[in-house]
């Protein structure tokens, strides 16, 4: 399920800075914006909160091979440090980078998982990698030629 998204029109600067108006419909939001701001922002409501309520409370970053093997781990984050992090994830409180310059031929992924512990974080990761491998979008997947080094 994904949070639902609103839209939101300002105008002003640093200063002056004013909100007009917050709409569910996008369309609703681009008339209103034409009449009463300078512009229109997508925001989506209540970001995060459903991992919050289950407890999800740090930021963990992970680094994961194409075999499943977790080459690093690290919590980065607590909730006081949170905001560094917000609007980078998505609506599972993820940000997921698949990178095909690491760990010779096949890859790694690197994620920035919101979760309650590391167990956890682990455990997400692996969804993801193996959700990324099943459609194919798992950088080098498919070569088969020894790793240089």
């Amino acid at each position: 399920m994904t949070d639902k998204i609103v839209y939101v029109v300002t105008e002003g600067g640093d200063l002056d800075y004013t909100i007009n108006g917050v709409f569910d419909n996008e369309d609703d939001a681009y008339l209103f914006a034409g009449e009463f701001g300078d512009r229109m922002i997508e925001c989506q409501l209540n970001p995060l909160m459903r991992q919050l309520r289950d407890g999800c409370n740090m930021v963990y970053f992970i680094r994961m091979e194409y075999d499943g093997t977790t080459s690093e781990i690290e919590a980065t984050s607590s909730l006081d440090g949170l905001k560094d992090y917000f609007g980078q994830f998505n609506d599972q409180g993820e940000r997921i980078h698949l990178d095909p310059r690491k760990s010779g031929n096949l890859g790694q992924m690197r994620a920035y998982i919101l979760a309650r512990d590391e167990k956890h974080a682990v455990k997400i990761a692996n969804e993801r990698r193996v959700q990324a491998i099943a459609e194919n979008r798992w950088p080098g997947q498919g070569k088969h030629f020894k790793a240089e080094g």
